[in-house]
């Protein structure tokens, strides 16, 4: 017998022609041994490294040792052989064979544009390998592959977000699994699912010595086996009587077959285990081995001699005579291209040499040939590994050389297809037991090789696949691209749907520019650019849909008529193009239509067609609304070479905007010649997020040559009744009519000729009688799909067939449990059913195996086949999948391949089957443990039928990695950790740990993390999630734009909260560890807090401005929000009951909206603008009545409206006319309005309110008469039907009236409150024509009043817009007049009252919400204050569920609970911070420390008391206990003994001395107001301190020790001095004297520069024109900042200037051009020239400057937030290059700027509430974070690791600690 070159483990070794290598030595294996050297027995270069301890000791226990147990000592040293290496053969990954750029072109074109044929494969997940080997010779093999090296490879897989799974149908199989022949069938089809799924490697081979099994053929065609059975000698007979005993002919196959029977059928108790029939399971086990064995026989006889006869071709004899193993190999690795087999197959070869001289000098030799009890052992190892077989006749054990020839051809066939790097073969000496580690140490080495063989092997081929097929798919993208750029652009083409085509004609023109620059940009390039990432998902998505749609479409029959009325609807060119809606109930055979219909419109509409069908809910980019609509976009941009505009993807409101005007530009660009069909199936299928379900998304009006058509169950979510309601017409809807008996035959008939089965007539008159009652396609699917198993000898009165669709998918539950355990199938399919969209298989084999229930079930008669590993054999799903097979289909979830229910009503079955209850609590939490997973699962496990323990059990199972691209766990943990009710877990292992945030997002986005976030909070409320999610949508803006924002946001935001949140403390402590473990310089908060959205907010929606009007039941909500077209006005709807957007209603012109009205029955709304009214239906936006200025043609502008309770009438006032329209049209649908009376005023009376009386009949109004000499206020009642003034009360006012309110009726009257711009309130009787109550004082109110009302309540608010005075008044008629004043600290932009929690609410200009109180008749209490929003709070409303809403200038519109605002605000922060320090608190803060890189010091000053801090570690050093809550600014003495403060509403000044921790108001200051104060740098007693007394300001120079004033410098009556520094050893002091008030928008003040010399008599030396004579003015530039530079020179921050000032002494002006330097421009270019003081260089204010301490470096920054680094030289120098000009540092103005001690990192803070780390002198951006609050001062300690912020937050300020963190010298650079 020949022997193939291999690596030779034999102890014989010749020599060879090619180089030969040393096998090391058994001592070389010792436990730590270096195994690099073991890389040398590599037949071809594979990866190297060292294996770790663990790896060796488990090979095996001969593996570690240097002697061999067993009496046949040391082996001598074993040599191997190379296998020769085929010439020019590359090491290097092999790259696909990509084809030309035209089969490029058309594989893109085919998915993009939805052909159905000629798909490319869909992408997997998986490395799906099968393993093929004879079993019992290769179990020691198989155990370490199992043990080692496929955990390993499982987790380098898991690592790259692959599965790794390899299908051993071999591995654990049981009697039983053969009872229905079909395990070598399954086998045949896992080689092609693994064919199909794998990525890269698929098959791997393992073949010996040993042949292996001859199963018999379960099927053989009638005609063959006469033929066999007509050759067959006489001798026999008795075999093929045997045979015809076990086949019975089935002539419901097409051509008929002889089928073998189960075992079972025959052998009854061959499957029975149970003790008491052991005897009889013995025998059937041993009747069926010979009786098989004997009809193998007769078979392979006479397949030979009907071959010699020629009755039957070579190739027929090889499923009688090839081996389950050899046909394995035959359809996994020979029937591919050489090209293919080296891209997924791998072999192993192992010889034993001396095997068969083994066999000839054994016991069966020594003794006749008789097998005896005392050689049988030997007998059955030879057996094991040889092909060695009994001989019935004889009796001996002899060689099978059939057997052998076979093997040595496949061996030899295997090794031609393969390369050598793919082709591994081993020699190694026989010994007797087979593989023995333990006892001989060439097979421990040959074990080690083999395994380093094989994982090197698989993971190249896994590594060169991956990149290979990412280049493919990137080429094949690029060169679609390429080909689809457009040559020219084609001149639109006019529309036929009526719509202005000029806006989108000028959008597609942009659109063609953007692509073609995009284009020749990438085709500059070497190589091809990355495939976009929406492009990629997009392509997966729609492959998926098209398989999908293909299956759907091979057995669809029938609908003939449907089909031609939806083509002849598509055909049709009425110039009314709308969607198309199918609407059936479920199961019947809605998807496959729809898919009928996609198949069918490119035969319709041409070619050309691009077809887009997406079945709904069959994967996770077609469950929600946004993405699916996201993914058509993306779709269309590809199809018609559009570029794609990311931006218009963020929101659904921008998506639905892109949506359309992509389907407009590709109407007007390809009208005829290249249509658009757009295909959604089971819109109900979509999850209720975005109001997917209202329909508002979908387009009423479709543009030519775009087709839409829809699919939907009548009575699930509402759909098809919003549908209706949003369509408006019923031509849209086609309803599925139950099918024919006529189709149900053609059904029947091409489902079997589909599966080459037919019936008996019986069987088919069954079928056809079932049919009769119920035509449902799902029932008929079910029925057939059981009908093309039914064997021609299956009597029909066993047949019981189910006459509906569920009762039949119960039918086929309970079957399947009960041939496969009721146990394993109520497991596995319930896990199926509750997980969400599907699971992969290796997802549901691990699951299993981690279940132990499932796996006692399964090992009741046997132990789990390798030591330690225990999980469920692989056979036993595939049994279950094949069949179930019909009802089961692959998706694609998260890039991943999944199995699921292939129909609604199967879900509902698993669900309520397997799942209810407590049962699916269970479930969840199985599948959340999967996923939690990182690193395998190994848990002990008691077998109670084996009565046996196993500790530690490994399950080998999948690794779920935390990694963003792991987008399977970040979906799939959450959901079930969820949905089993664990919140705490799914906080602490999701939501609320670091990693998983940052993964979330960045496989995600920032905004499917709030999303997933606020899905969850509205099915169950959590305070730790609410936190976080308010916390994060609170910082959406920053974290969303940079992702490494996050940790300084949760940090900032939510450690305040941590003390009493474990869960939140461990997330602030992960985001803390995560940043400081950053290479990247980060600011990370340590102390004080960011501002948060700390109140309870229930829900929010952005994109609208202003609240305009709720209804009056309160669901529904008209916001004013941002129009698609400048030039209009929009209005969006809010369904307050659902808390989702509705329809958008757009005016056509840009007017502001005076007034709203939505009518109590919520189908109208009526705007009123200056020109015209609008009637809106609300579902549908659809105008219904437009009602223009003209009453009776002759009105003027509108001014008020007013509609009655019943919509009935409508009442209009222009500038000098009244009229009453009444409503005359059926239904709100429509509207009618015509004009009832008008009365003309003849420019006399201008109206300002209107209103309905309680009666519906009569209309109140105010106006204001023009007489010849005044003008007079008054309340009017109309009565129209009379056509004249019933009452006039005039109001004794000479100013327009502000507002109207309806009063509580009092004894039936109608009683109004009137309130006029002069302060003045009425309470008017419009029946009896009285004023019946007037309060009020002449108080001068703006134009612009605001007011609230509350009828029940008897409760007015009123106050001034832009004054901070809220005035609450009782108007009822005994009882009125103001009870209560509510002083505001700004201005109050919006108030209303909450009657339900006896709440006033107000809101403000810098976007706080306050809560008030009414505690008693006047009492009024402020319990609540929160920053809600950025900007004014534009407007508030209450509703009757205590809630509040509130919209404000930054375009948010959130719903409040006023019940948990008010009570979480009680939830102050603890005054110790997460790290266990104590924290900087929040409240009136002052932080004085100018000189940070010289002292380590700093000042607060809050509620807490006055504190000193070591700046160098953010802790207290000295807390002096004083009251401080009213100080406004705090100072330390140089040698830090003493605290000077100034205190209080009157400004006193306090000295507190820190040593004896005393203080005291100093009496010589009593009356004096104190502005500023600071201690003299020369002397640590002295201060300087700024005061006014009687309008008189004067600076005062103070000894703290004497405790008195020294000396005394008058500054005038306009100076308050707020800024100080010395120059000159202290003897002048240069001051910055306040020129204006506080900017409020900017916190900024403008100042004069004056300089006092100390010691000269107080002489004032002011900066002015040099020209002019001497003079005490300040220099009339204004200053904005200052800093000092030296000694001698402050720097001055002016207009666009730095200027550098050195006062003399004694000089009252400046010498010529000596004193003063000016840095010119702040702008690009920066230098410096000796110019005028006086010179004008612009415009823009510097308002931050900051200068190092070697003072060589002066950084500034200004208004428009730019930064500049100068350079300080002297004066004779020469100017010097820029050191950096940063134009667009911040945002908005730079308020505060600090270096570091040594000048490397400059600290920026802006109005824009961001602080920014630059290096200097590059100006490179280091890190920031956004603070929420304006930076008003910032300082850092001198080892430049702590930064501390003074802020400003709304009205109050606060300090906020910050480390820096990982700022290197590498960094800086």
């Amino acid at each position: 017998m020949s022997q193939t070159p291999g690596i030779n483990f034999s102890d014989e070794f010749q020599l060879a022609p090619v180089k030969t290598l040393e096998v090391p030595s058994a001592d070389s294996f010792t436990s730590g041994s270096d195994y690099s050297d073991m890389e040398s027995l590599a037949p071809t270069p594979v990866m190297t490294g060292r294996m770790s301890k663990q790896e060796t000791r488990t090979i095996g226990r001969g593996i570690v040792r240097g002697t061999v147990r067993g009496g046949r000592g040391n082996r001598s040293q074993v040599m191997s052989k190379r296998v020769p290496v085929k010439k020019n053969l590359s090491t290097k990954p092999v790259l696909p064979n990509i084809k030309d750029a035209k089969e490029d072109v058309n594989s893109v074109h085919r998915v993009l544009t939805g052909q159905l044929d000629g798909l490319p494969p869909m992408r997997s997940s998986v490395v799906r390998i099968f393993l093929s080997s004879t079993f019992s010779d290769y179990k020691s093999e198989r155990n370490l592959l199992a043990k080692e090296v496929y955990p390993r490879l499982r987790d380098r897989c898991a690592a790259i977000d692959l599965d790794f799974q390899v299908v051993d149908l071999r591995w654990g199989v049981t009697q039983e699994a053969s009872n229905d022949h079909l395990v070598e069938d399954l086998c045949f089809n896992e080689i092609e699912q693994c064919k199909r799924l794998s990525r890269g490697p698929f098959f791997v081979g393992m073949l010996g010595n040993r042949y292996g099994f001859h199963p018999l053929p379960r099927e053989i065609h009638q005609t063959e086996l006469e033929i066999l059975k007509s050759v067959a000698e006489d001798e026999d007979t008795e075999g093929w009587q045997l045979l015809d005993s076990w086949y019975k002919l089935d002539e419901n196959a097409v051509p008929p077959v002889y089928v073998l029977q189960p075992i079972s059928s025959r052998l009854s108790h061959m499957f029975e285990f149970d003790p008491g029939n052991e005897s009889a399971h013995k025998e059937n086990v041993a009747q069926w081995d010979r009786e098989s064995r004997r009809m193998v026989a007769v078979l392979h006889k006479s397949v030979y001699t009907a071959i010699q006869e020629t009755h039957l071709d070579n190739l027929s004899k090889f499923k009688y005579i090839q081996s389950v193993t050899h046909q394995e190999f035959q359809h996994g690795l020979l029937q591919l291209d050489k090209e293919s087999a080296e891209k997924h197959g791998v072999v192993f070869v192992r010889n034993f040499q001396g095997l068969y001289n083994e066999l000839s000098s054994c016991s069966v030799q020594r003794h006749g040939c008789q097998l005896t009890p005392e050689i049988l052992c030997d007998a059955m190892v030879l057996f094991t590994f040889s092909g060695i077989r009994k001989n019935e006749a004889t009796g001996k054990m002899e060689i099978d050389y059939e057997c052998e020839d076979l093997l040595e051809g496949l061996k030899k066939h295997t090794k031609d297809q393969l390369p050598n790097q793919s082709f591994f073969e081993y020699n190694l000496n026989w010994s007797e037991g087979g593989i023995q580690p333990d006892l001989d140490e060439s097979h421990a080495r040959y074990l080690q090789r083999f395994m380093i063989d094989f994982e090197n092997t698989i993971w190249r081929m896994i590594e060169n696949y991956k990149k290979s097929e990412e280049k493919q798919i990137a080429r094949h993208f690029v060169t679609y691209r390429e080909a689809q750029i457009p040559k020219r652009v084609m001149k639109p083409k006019e529309s036929t749907t009526g719509m202005n085509s000029g806006d989108f004609m000028v959008g597609y023109m942009s659109l063609q520019n953007t692509i073609q620059d995009h284009k020749e940009a990438e085709l500059k390039g070497d190589e091809a650019k990355p495939i976009d990432k929406h492009m990629l998902n997009m392509n997966y998505e729609v492959l998926h849909h098209l398989n999908f749609c293909k299956e759907k479409c091979r057995l669809f029959c029938g609908r003939v008529e449907e089909l031609s009325s939806i083509k002849n609807t598509i055909l049709s060119d009425d110039g009314k193009r709308k969607p198309v809606v199918i609407v059936a109930p479920s199961g019947c055979g809605k998807t496959a239509f729809m898919a009928k219909l996609a198949e069918s419109c490119r035969a319709w509409l041409g070619k050309e067609t691009v077809v887009m069908i997406r079945f709904l809910g069959t994967s996770p980019a077609s469950s929600s609304i946004r993405k699916v609509l996201t993914s058509i976009c993306v779709q269309i941009t590809g199809a018609y070479a559009l570029p794609l505009i990311k931006d218009n993807l963020s929101k659904l409101s921008k998506i639905v905007k892109y949506f359309n005007e992509l389907m407009m530009i590709v109407s007007y660009q390809n009208m005829i010649t290249k249509q658009l069909v757009i295909i959604l199936d089971s819109i109900d299928q979509l999850d209720a997020t975005d109001g997917a379900h209202l329909m508002q998304w979908l387009p009423r009006a479709l543009p030519t040559g775009v087709h839409l058509l829809l699919s939907m169950l009548p009575e699930v979510h509402n759909c098809f009744e919003n549908a209706k309601n949003h369509l408006m017409d019923d031509q849209c809807f086609v309803l599925l009519p139950e099918l024919t008996a006529d189709v149900t035959k053609e059904y029947i008939h091409a489902y079997l000729d589909n599966h080459k089965r037919t019936l008996t007539n019986e069987q088919k008159e069954l079928l056809v009688k079932t049919f009769e009652s119920n035509r449902q396609p799902l029932l008929m699917s079910l029925i057939m799909n059981e009908a093309k198993n039914w064997r021609s000898f299956s009597p029909v009165s066993e047949i019981a067939l189910a006459e509906t669709a569920s009762a039949a998918i119960i039918g086929l539950l309970e079957k399947i449990e009960r041939r496969f355990g009721n146990l394993f199938i109520c497991a596995a399919l319930g896990y199926l059913s509750i997980s969400k969209g599907g699971l992969s298989e290796v997802e549901l084999e691990d699951v299993l195996s981690c279940n132990d229930e499932v796996l006692d079930d399964v090992y009741q008669f046997h132990d789990p086949p390798v030591e330690g590993i225990v999980r469920i054999p692989p056979l036993m799903w595939t049994r279950v999948r094949a069949e179930l097979s019909s009802y089961i289909v692959e998706r694609q979830s998260n890039k991943h391949t999944v199995i699921y229910w292939y129909h609604r009503q199967f879900v509902e079955a698993g669900l309520e089957r397997y799942s209810s209850g407590d049962q699916a609590t269970k479930l969840h939490s199985d599948l959340a443990e999967l996923f939690s997973r990182e690193s395998g699962v190994c848990r002990g496990i008691y077998l109670s039928k084996r009565k046996k323990t196993i500790e530690d059990a490994d399950r080998q199972i999948t690794p779920h990695i935390l990694h963003s691209r792991n987008s399977r766990k970040l979906t799939m943990l959450p959901y079930h950790l969820f949905q089993s009710g664990d919140l705490d877990l799914l906080k602490r292992e999701t939501f609320c740990k670091f990693k998983f945030l940052l993964c979330f997002i960045e496989a995600f986005s920032f905004q499917e993390l709030l999303f997933s976030l606020k899905e969850m909070l509205s099915e169950k409320e959590d305070p730790d999630l609410r936190l976080l999610h308010d916390s994060l949508h609170f910082s959406q803006g920053q974290i969303k734009n940079t992702i490494s924002s996050l940790g300084g946001q949760i940090l900032g935001q939510l450690q305040q909260h941590a003390e009493n949140r474990p869960i939140i403390r461990d997330l602030c402590q992960q985001a803390q560890e995560a940043m400081e473990k950053s290479r990247n310089p980060v600011l990370i908060p340590i102390a004080g807090s960011i501002p948060s959205s700390s109140s309870t907010l229930k829900w929010y929606t952005t994109g609208l401005k202003q609240i305009h009007t709720l209804s009056p039941d309160g669901s529904i909500l008209a916001a004013k929000s941002e129009p698609d077209n400048p030039k209009e006005t929009s209005l969006t709807m809010i369904k307050m009951n659902t808390l989702s957007r509705g329809r958008n209603i757009t005016i056509p012109k840009k007017d502001e909206v005076i007034k709203t009205v939505i009518t109590k029955d919520n189908q109208r709304l009526y705007t009123l603008t200056k020109e015209e009214v609008n009637i809106f239906h609300v579902n549908s936006g659809e105008c219904i009545q437009k009602i223009g200025v003209n009453i009776n043609h002759a009105g003027l502008l509108n001014m008020a409206m007013a509609v009655s309770s019943n919509n009935e009438y409508l009442v209009l006032a222009g500038a000098d006319r009244l009229g009453m329209l009444e409503d005359n049209s059926q239904g709100a649908d429509e509207a009618g309005y015509k004009v009832r009376r008008a009365m003309n005023f003849n420019g006399s009376i201008k109206t300002t309110n209107l209103i309905f009386s309680l009666e519906d009949n009569l209309t109140i109004s105010t106006h204001t008469i023009k007489g010849t000499k005044m003008v007079l206020g008054a309340a009017v009642l109309w009565d129209f039907w009379e056509k004249q003034l019933k009452t006039r009360v005039a109001l004794p006012t000479t100013v327009e009236p502000g507002f109207l309110h309806r009063m509580a009726p009092l004894g039936g009257h109608n009683l109004v409150v009137c309130g006029c711009q002069d302060g003045q309130i009425f309470i008017v009787d419009m029946d009896i024509g009285k004023i019946i109550v007037q309060m009020g004082a002449q108080e001068l109110y703006p134009s612009s009043i605001l007011s609230h009302s509350d009828p029940s309540q008897n409760i007015l608010l009123t106050a001034g817009k832009g004054l901070q005075t809220i005035n609450v008044w009782k108007t009822e008629v005994d009882n009125h007049g103001i009870v209560a004043t509510i002083d505001t600290p700004v201005p109050v932009s919006c108030i209303t009252y909450s009657a339900e929690t006896n709440h006033i609410i107000a809101g403000f200009e810098k976007g706080s919400i306050a809560f008030y109180e009414l505690q008693g008749p006047s009492e009024v209490t402020e319990v609540a204050r929160h920053q809600c929003h950025h900007g004014t709070v534009t407007s508030l409303v209450c509703d009757d569920k205590e809630q509040l809403i509130s919209c404000g200038e930054d375009c948010v519109l959130k719903l409040w609970d006023i019940d948990g605002v008010i009570q979480k605000d009680e939830d102050k922060p603890s005054e110790q911070d997460s790290t266990g320090k104590e924290s900087l608190l929040d409240g009136d803060l002052s932080v004085h420390h100018l000189e940070s890189a010289s002292r380590d010091k700093l000042i607060t000053a809050s509620a807490s008391g006055l504190k000193v801090w070591k700046s160098s570690s953010i802790s207290v050093e000295l807390d002096t206990k004083f009251d401080s809550e009213e100080t406004h600014l705090a100072t330390l003495s140089e040698d830090g003994a003493r605290i000077l403060g100034i205190h209080g509403a009157q400004r006193e000044l306090k000295l507190w001395n820190c040593k004896s921790k005393s203080e005291e108001t100093l009496d010589g200051f009593v009356g004096v107001t104190i502005h500023y104060a600071m201690w003299s740098p020369d002397s640590p007693s002295k201060a300087f301190i700024a005061a006014t007394k009687s309008n008189f300001s004067m600076l005062v120079q103070f000894d703290s020790e004497m405790k008195q004033a020294t000396s005394n410098f008058p500054l005038g009556e306009r100076f308050n001095i707020e800024i100080c520094h010395t120059l000159k050893n202290g003897t002048i002091l240069v001051c910055l004297l306040a020129d204006s008030a506080t900017d409020k928008e900017t916190g900024f003040k403008t100042f004069k520069a004056m300089a006092i010399d100390l010691q000269n008599g107080g002489w004032q030396i002011c900066m002015y024109h040099e020209t002019k004579s001497i003079n005490t003015e300040p220099y009339e530039k204004p200053v904005f900042c200052m800093e000092k530079l030296d000694d001698e020179t402050v720097l001055l921050g002016c207009h666009n200037n730095v200027m550098s000032w050195q006062p003399p002494e004694k000089e009252c002006f400046l010498s010529q051009k000596e004193s003063m330097r000016t840095w010119l421009r702040h702008t690009r270019r920066a230098y410096y020239k000796l110019t005028e003081p006086g010179a004008d260089f612009g415009q823009v204010p510097l308002t931050a400057l900051t200068v190092s301490r070697d003072r060589k470096a002066i950084v500034s920054g200004d208004e428009r937030g730019s930064v500049i680094f100068w350079l300080n030289v002297p004066k004779t120098e020469s100017p010097t290059a820029d050191h950096g000009v940063l134009l667009s540092a911040h945002s908005a103005a730079v308020s505060s700027m600090v270096l570091s001690a040594d000048a490397s990192i400059l600290i920026s803070g802006s109005l824009d509430r961001s602080i920014r780390v630059w290096s200097v002198p590059g100006g490179n951006h280091l890190c920031s974070i956004y603070v929420h609050m304006v930076v008003r001062q910032l300082t850092i300690d001198p080892f430049a690791n702590y930064i501390v912020a003074k802020c400003q937050f709304a009205e109050t300020q606060r300090v906020l600690a910050l480390k820096l963190s990982a700022c290197e010298q590498d960094s800086l650079s």
